[in-house]
């Protein structure tokens, strides 16, 4: 009934308040994935579904993850990209880090039925250099970013000091999608950081994206300290277009 009542323009908006805290879940590769019937509608109201959007990104990085022992998700939403790499690489463990509280629920949902409790750790925070409270807008870009003028009050937990906590002879894919906050973690003075075991796949905002994107930052921040960059099919960059989104892997390049 609430999806019929989501194809009808004038009872769109009825339907979007009757199904506000309804979880639905699907078919996602050899389990499922839980999210929520409005914030996610485009999942189930058309063609699409979360198997097929970003298939390709969820293809590169289930291939990468092979050569990693542990996994990364830095803005994991409801698991889109970090359920296909655990869903897949039956070995590799991982880490779930997203603010918003909505998804973390959904992705407790699916992590759950498909049985990978023991393989994910999951952080209801901000990934930031500190561990502050933050201001987070959990409204648009599609599910909340930090804002100056966000009203919820969210924790932050440091990235950095969360890296360095891992064993420095395991490989780590770390996947990076915070709506333009990459800038503030990549803002940083690196000297102290051990990244020779670190492969970055980062989705690099927009210059002043939600008014903090700042995508030559974060590109020139890791290329001077010794990183290469590549696209998703393992084209070297030398640079970027900073007025659009730029999906970027960054390792070290003893380990190319």
């Amino acid at each position: 009934m609430v999806k019929i009542l989501h194809r009808i323009p004038i009872l769109r908006t009825f339907a979007k308040v009757i199904a506000k805290n309804i979880i639905l879940s699907q078919k996602f590769y050899s389990g499922r994935l839980f999210f929520n019937a409005v914030d996610h509608s485009w999942a189930w109201t058309g063609n699409l579904s979360f198997q097929k959007f970003d298939s390709y990104l969820q293809e590169s990085i289930i291939g990468m993850s092979y050569q990693n022992d542990r996994y990364i998700d830095v803005g994991c939403n409801v698991g889109g990209i970090g359920l296909a790499v655990l869903l897949n690489n039956k070995t590799i463990n991982s880490v779930f880090i997203d603010p918003n509280k909505n998804a973390n629920a959904c992705l407790i949902k699916s992590l759950k039925y498909n049985k990978l409790e023991n393989r994910c750790t999951l952080i209801n925070a901000v990934a930031a250099c500190t561990n502050d409270i933050m201001n987070f807008n959990s409204k648009g870009s599609v599910l909340g970013h930090v804002s100056d003028n966000g009203k919820e009050r969210i924790k932050s937990v440091d990235f950095w000091a969360l890296l360095a906590g891992f064993n420095k002879k395991e490989k780590i894919l770390v996947k990076i999608d915070i709506e333009g906050f990459e800038s503030k973690i990549f803002k940083k003075n690196f000297d102290e950081c051990y990244l020779d075991n670190v492969t970055f796949i980062i989705e690099l905002h927009p210059q002043d994206f939600n008014g903090l994107g700042n995508p030559l930052l974060c590109f020139d921040s890791l290329i001077n300290i010794g990183f290469e960059a590549y696209d998703l099919n393992e084209k070297k960059i030398v640079s970027i277009d900073p007025e659009i989104i730029n999906q970027v892997v960054f390792r070290k390049s003893q380990l190319g």
